[in-house]
């Protein structure tokens, strides 16, 4: 009976031993810290590893998404500034004012902006040159500045009649660099007295932007082969660049009507010193071919008597194919320009074709 007993209690021993045994498999098993229970599991350094790449590899995804979107935004920053600095048309309008009220909104105030600093840039640069002109003894000899003046009248009025014939003629307003200059031309043959509304900046900035070469050039230069023919080239150029600067407020004055220009204007021009309105009107008679210089139009007669713009335009269209004046009609068609300070005078020598 005693041994019973014993077997009992030990049978009894081993059972409880085997429980918490397994309760304590069960806990190992069951808890989520216990790595070495679960083989299947990797370990601490392969997940830190893992965890690094992930991390860098995500920054370098967001790197590159950061790049693409600052290179968009720059694009359409950049496309925008165009936009704003230049006028795209599609389709041209119909009626005089819808094209005029177009044509107005392609002057920007970037387009401002960077008139003041073309004209700012002139004048400084033209401060040079007469200070370097100065420097070398040019201002002293008054037979050579006489010349260089008159010169500077002549060169200054035909290169206007160059300019002018060639944004009449060839270019649109879409074309790049120059269809922002060109919309101001395309402006004026619809409405001739849109510009009197203009200020000095709008008018005569654009003017600039030709001589500045010629005036860095001029500011630097040093005389040393021939002082009288190199300072003559540096005092016409100087003189030249001036009359450049005045020709389209010339062209101002020749559009305003008699009670709103200056006594000393009025008086320059019946003088024929500057481009007088009535031999200006000629020009603006369909099909906007003939009187192109602008400053006082000493060039123009003869000019026309060798029909040296029309010959010009023949070459043109032999080598290149470009039709002359194909754009501009298109704007012109249909407007006419009714709002010129004086009346239309037939040309007197020229024969209808």
């Amino acid at each position: 009976g005693e041994r019973t007993k014993e077997e009992k209690e030990e049978k009894e021993k081993d059972a409880v031993a085997r429980r918490e045994e397994t309760t304590q498999v069960v806990r190992q098993t069951s808890s989520p810290f216990s790595l070495s229970s679960q083989p299947h599991l990797p370990s601490f350094s392969s997940l830190s590893t893992s965890l690094v790449l992930q991390s860098s590899q995500q920054r370098r995804e967001t790197k590159g998404k950061v790049t693409t979107r600052s290179k968009e935004k720059e694009q359409k920053k950049r496309k925008k500034k165009k936009k704003k600095m230049q006028l795209r048309v599609e389709k041209k309008p119909e009626s005089r004012d819808e094209k005029l009220e177009l044509l107005k909104s392609g002057y920007t105030p970037e387009k401002r902006r960077f008139e003041i600093c073309t004209l700012i840039t002139f004048t400084i640069l033209w401060v040079l040159t007469a200070y370097n002109i100065t420097q070398q003894g040019g201002f002293g000899n008054w037979a050579l500045n006489a010349v260089s003046l008159l010169t500077g009248i002549l060169v200054a009025d035909f290169l206007s009649g160059v300019v002018h014939w060639y944004f009449d003629t060839y270019g649109t307003v879409n074309t790049p660099v120059i269809g922002v200059l060109i919309r101001s031309f395309r402006e004026h043959h619809i409405n001739p007295k849109a510009m009197c509304d203009h200020d000095f900046i709008e008018v005569s900035a654009d003017n600039c932007l030709i001589p500045i070469p010629f005036l860095i050039a001029c500011a630097v230069w040093q005389v040393q082969l021939s002082w009288t023919v190199e300072m003559f080239l540096m005092c016409s150029t100087l003189w030249t660049v001036v009359f450049v600067l005045f020709t389209n407020q010339v062209h101002k004055w020749a559009h305003m009507s008699d009670k709103f220009r200056p006594h000393i204007v009025r008086v320059l021009q019946k003088s024929g010193f500057i481009l007088r309105s009535k031999h200006h009107w000629e020009h603006h008679l369909n099909p906007y071919d003939h009187n192109y210089c602008i400053f006082n139009g000493w060039c123009n007669p003869f000019l026309e008597k060798i029909d040296f713009w029309k010959k010009v335009e023949v070459l043109i269209q032999k080598h290149t194919g470009h039709i002359a004046r194909n754009d501009d009609l298109e704007w012109t068609k249909k407007t006419p320009s009714v709002d010129s300070p004086v009346e239309p005078v037939a040309p007197s020598n020229k024969k209808e074709e």
